[in-house]
């Protein structure tokens, strides 16, 4: 349980100081690390469902703190198709096979890394009224379909879009961690009927991520930290492509 608290706090401390995805970064240490460390094996199905619960431990702490600076305008058309697909998504989880869900895991941790370091110009594509509620329509779609799969907020894709649209990276990341929260939960609630839940690790890792996040923003603002951002988004690389390696 020592190092599951350890993975949750550096989980939590890269989500807070280098502002990427916490979800995804568990995802990898929990698939990565061997049982014989962890003291426990964690089946992959398991690990969607203890990343999800940090998605919406993240919500619960971001949200008395960044309610009225919710951009509502942007996320109402994101979030109805985003709460939509993380049920369906959650639902598909029962028959997907693991091996499945290993390969969106690898491509999601690749695709997050691009958006970081090269976000796109959404609003180029969606200046227009009826391609921007398209737009970010799709991109609700694909935030819900892997928070109901994999239990990620989808900051990976909120924070690029919102950043398209004006919002600030500190606004756009308590946008993208609470209303990522509230898709991730409606995906737990497909899932948790059928899968046993390991309270005791989600107590653990939610615990010491909660610290760790904490830990990160304090230290995000005092010292610089682009060298370990660039640093993390090169170890998410090279764990991609390895998961993709043996998918494949």
């Amino acid at each position: 349980m020592a190092v599951l608290g350890i993975v949750g706090l550096l989980s939590g401390f890269l989500l807070g100081s280098v502002y990427v995805s916490g979800s995804i970064i568990l995802s990898l240490l929990l698939f990565y690390i061997p049982p014989w460390l962890m003291g426990t094996h964690v089946p992959m199905v398991d690990i969607t469902i203890i990343v999800g619960f940090q998605a919406v431990i993240a919500a619960l702490i971001v949200l008395p703190f960044r309610w009225f600076d919710m951009h509502w305008s942007l996320l109402r058309i994101i979030l109805v198709p985003a709460v939509l697909a993380s049920l369906g998504g959650g639902l598909w989880l029962r028959i997907i096979p693991t091996d499945v869900i290993v390969g969106l895991l690898g491509a999601v941790t690749l695709g997050a890394v691009f958006l970081t370091i090269w976000p796109p110009h959404f609003y180029d594509f969606g200046g227009h009224s009826t391609s921007r509620l398209l737009l970010l329509a799709f991109m609700g779609v694909l935030v819900g379909f892997f928070g109901g799969t994999l239990g990620l907020g989808g900051g990976f894709i909120l924070v690029p879009v919102l950043r398209s649209y004006g919002v600030s990276l500190h606004h756009s990341i308590s946008n993208a961690l609470i209303a990522g929260g509230l898709i991730t939960f409606v995906g737990l609630i497909a899932k948790l009927p059928h899968h046993l839940v390991p309270w005791p690790i989600i107590l653990v890792v939610g615990l010491s991520s909660a610290l760790g996040t904490f830990l990160g923003s304090y230290s995000a603002q005092r010292i610089p930290t682009v060298w370990l951002r660039y640093l993390v988004l090169g170890g998410m690389c090279i764990a991609s492509v390895k998961i993709w390696i043996g998918f494949l």
